[in-house]
């Protein structure tokens, strides 16, 4: 068979196959020649050629009205794509799976008088249900996993909501190039779309089949409201010792025989051994995850398969080993699965739990002869906060110190990580705050909360509120993770310390201030600090900025040879 050197045009025509896409209307050009040759060379797809696209949209669409089945339709650049209007817009309002694949002249040549070169990315965006512009050609593992994902975005989302959908796909020449006949071809991805029903289906009976044929089950769980019905089901699949559960501090799921604190695993675990956690199934809830070290490893060492289950579509791939997409409430889908389970012969989370249990005493261990540092003021922070509190976390470093301690867990966690910026945090945290009656706690490092202190102009401020900021002398975080601070312009570009005076912000706004220079000064102050009697308040806590990433390094290294 022949296969175009293009290998986005080889993983769209996989992608269109597994997805059982069979007929394919083409519109003649020279730009869309890679999806003709391809196309055309495989017996499996039905393909005509109409020379005008205006008519051939709409034979597409006959064609998807007839078969119930979705249709490409494909041209060259230029106005081209823009004849197959009228034809989307009646896509789009019958609700008929069209994907419309339009070839494009390289990002580069948009608008330098090129030939058949108008501006394609987004033309169709008000009568579409899903955009995708490829990249020139996936050359690397990272655009191929994200043109591998986007595809199978587009092809499940014209069946799942049924309408039209685009994809642009950029093309330098030369254009009809193809492989030499003995060239291995490479395995496209097909991500299978399990849409959202009323009740269980067949498809379901089949997860959970390959759920209880399998010994290493690993579910990971991200940021979520709390939930105590989502814990009772994850408990159930907990009781299986060949599932291993993942969470951290802003997932709210409290189960037994979980990890809560990956990093504090992962990141003490040699990178020799990062095989030994690849799953048979990995099953994803929720929404971001904190530890970049999680990312990493599963990306080095992906699952055979990865279920994520949410009702809205397309899913996440971050691990970029996406196979299933449940649209479904994972209320339900859980609830199904942990009815249904049955427990395996296999160990994989009861040797995981084993090394965490393991490290909880080393950390244990760790802080009680640390020196006073970042770390060791969570330490005390954590297990001090009022048992029926709410805690709020600053993005860089708040969030990710918390992950290391499972005091506090049994709190509402919350924290700004969709988009993951240090903009809004105490703002957040005093909205919440405004709308509950109970103490609000937000642990805060001082650039976020110098960044968000106008939260505190207004005439509403709650009197349940308290800030922890822990002062390391600017963002610290660039001291952690490494290559900024090997920069000669660290101090002033990176971790960029500012002179304002937190206790001046306080006086400002009428808030209560403590000062903290000490261990001792922290033990002794936050009792009184958390006391409900007392109004909104802000607790500055200075840290030594030099120290600290040394005592963060020096913890990993003590887990990881303890």
């Amino acid at each position: 068979m022949i296969h175009s050197s293009k290998r986005n045009v080889r993983a769209l025509i996989s992608i269109a196959k597994q997805k059982g896409v069979k007929h394919i209307v083409f519109s003649p050009g020279s730009r869309n020649a890679p999806l003709i040759i391809g196309f055309t060379a495989d017996p499996h797809f039905s393909c005509i050629s109409i020379p005008d696209e205006r008519s051939a949209g709409f034979i597409a669409l006959g064609i998807a009205q007839a078969t119930g089945t979705t249709v490409v339709v494909c041209c060259t650049s230029g106005s081209a794509a823009v004849n197959y209007y009228p034809a989307v817009t009646e896509a789009f309002y019958q609700r008929l799976p069209l994907v419309v694949v339009t070839a494009d002249r390289p990002q580069e040549m948009i608008d330098q008088a090129d030939g058949q070169t108008i501006r394609q990315v987004g033309v169709f965006a008000n009568h579409i249900y899903y955009q995708a512009n490829l990249q020139n050609d996936a050359e690397d593992v990272q655009s191929a996993s994200y043109t591998e994902r986007v595809l199978n975005e587009a092809f499940n989302e014209a069946w799942i909501n049924p309408g039209p959908v685009h994809i642009n796909m950029p093309f330098k020449e030369p254009l009809y190039g193809t492989l030499p006949p003995e060239t291995p071809i490479e395995k496209w991805r097909n991500i299978r779309a399990v849409p959202c029903r009323q009740q269980p289906t067949n498809e379901w009976d089949e997860l959970a089949l390959a759920w209880n044929q399998s010994d290493k089950k690993l579910i990971i769980i991200g940021q979520l409201p709390p939930d105590h019905n989502l814990t009772a089901y994850i408990n159930t699949l907990a009781e299986d010792p060949g599932t291993l559960i993942f969470t951290e501090s802003t997932s709210n799921i409290n189960v037994k025989n979980a990890i809560i604190g990956i990093d504090r695993v992962v990141n003490t675990v040699k990178r020799e051994h990062w095989r030994h956690i690849k799953a048979d199934i990995l099953l994803t809830i929720g929404e971001a995850v904190v530890s970049k070290k999680v990312k990493t490893m599963l990306r080095e060492n992906k699952p055979d398969q990865h279920w994520h289950v949410a009702m809205r579509h397309p899913h996440p791939d971050t691990y970029q080993a996406l196979t299933v997409s449940v649209m479904a409430r994972p209320h339900a889908f859980l609830e199904f699965l942990a009815e249904h389970s049955i427990l395996t012969n296999g160990d994989f989370g009861s040797r995981w739990i084993a090394l965490d249990k393991s490290r909880d005493a080393l950390h244990k261990s760790f802080l009680a002869q640390a020196p006073y540092s970042d770390l060791t003021v969570y330490g005390h922070i954590l297990p001090a906060l009022p048992a029926n509190s709410v805690l709020h976390l600053a993005n860089s470093s708040p969030v990710r110190y918390v992950q290391l301690f499972k005091e506090g867990r049994h709190l509402p966690h919350y924290a700004n990580r969709g988009a993951s910026g240090i903009d809004g945090c105490t703002s957040t945290a005093l909205g919440y705050s405004l709308a509950s009656d109970k103490i609000n706690v937000l642990i805060s490092g001082d650039i976020a909360f110098l960044y968000d202190s106008n939260a505190f102009l207004n005439r509403n401020v709650p009197q349940n509120l308290r800030v922890i900021v822990i002062n390391n002398g600017g963002g610290n975080i660039f001291r952690i993770i490494g290559g900024p601070d090997q920069t000669r312009v660290m101090d002033e570009f990176f971790e960029a310390a500012q002179p304002a005076n937190i206790s001046g912000i306080a006086e400002t706004y009428g808030l209560e201030y403590v000062l903290i220079q000490t261990e001792d000064e922290l033990k002794d102050a936050l009792a009184e600090f958390f006391n409900e009697a007392g109004g909104a308040a802000i607790m500055e806590i200075i840290t030594p900025r030099d120290i600290n990433p040394e005592v963060l390094e020096n913890y990993f290294k003590y887990l990881r040879n303890g």
